[in-house]
């Protein structure tokens, strides 16, 4: 073989595969430029996807808290506002009369005491809080049956009251326990029944009205701990009263 031969063969290498060797080093480079770029991409949209839910979900939360706080006021205010109706029939010298006499129209909140859907207290599963997951709709629920009580109950005296100006001897309308002596006949028979419902209705709205009102606030207050503890700065912070007796 000639002397020139190797030389030859050297320069080719040079000019053939290092540019060749450089080309592939440079557009591997770049490749992985570009999948670091898609990765810190991919990345942030998960960020940014993972905090949207997140703010859902607190979202979610505080209207299953909304829910916990009118049902709260509700029953607290129904309490309240029962008991006064008691102590002012007592102050008036009224001890003697029947539940229904003591307890006028029912006053209270027009909206309806709602359920709260799984979505809005889901997250406590991750919380660990299966005793809320239990108590939220449970509680709900038997203020809603007081709702529905007090709401039946106001019907039925309006149609007592009615019944009683229609057919009360002249000069002898009374309510409470005289009621009975102011009507005769089938009248005194109907007044007998619609004031038997009204103190059956009674019965069934003070059966657990202070259980309930002591247990909801106990359930707001602890909803509320969980919620601020998982969303953080993504939950709304309010200072929750109690209701004054």
């Amino acid at each position: 073989m000639s002397p020139e031969v190797a030389p030859i063969e050297a320069q080719m290498l040079t000019q053939v595969w290092v540019p060749f060797i450089a080309a592939l080093i440079g557009g591997a480079l770049s490749l992985l430029g570009s999948l670091v770029s898609i990765w810190r991409t991919n990345k942030y949209d998960r960020t940014v996807r993972e905090e949207a839910l997140e703010q859902s979900k607190a979202e979610l939360a505080y209207s299953a808290f909304s829910k916990l706080i009118n049902a709260y006021n509700y029953v607290a205010n129904l309490k309240k506002h029962i008991d006064g109706m008691f102590d002012a029939a007592t102050a008036d010298g009224g001890g003697n009369l029947e539940p229904w006499a003591k307890i006028k129209e029912i006053v209270g909140a027009q909206d309806l005491i709602e359920d709260a859907k799984p979505s809005e207290i889901v997250f406590l599963i991750d919380e660990k809080r299966a005793d809320l997951l239990n108590d939220i709709p449970l509680i709900l629920k038997r203020i809603a049956n007081i709702q529905s009580s007090a709401s039946k109950y106001n019907e039925v005296r309006r149609e007592a009251m009615d019944h009683l100006i229609e057919n009360a001897l002249e000069h002898e309308l009374q309510e409470g326990l005289q009621m009975q002596a102011a009507l005769t006949g089938n009248a005194a028979t109907k007044g007998q029944m619609l004031t038997a419902q009204l103190n059956n209705l009674i019965g069934q709205i003070m059966e657990h009205l202070h259980e309930d009102e002591e247990k909801c606030w106990d359930v707001l207050q602890d909803f509320d701990e969980a919620a601020r503890n998982r969303f953080k700065h993504r939950y709304p912070r309010f200072e929750i009263s109690r209701v004054e007796a």
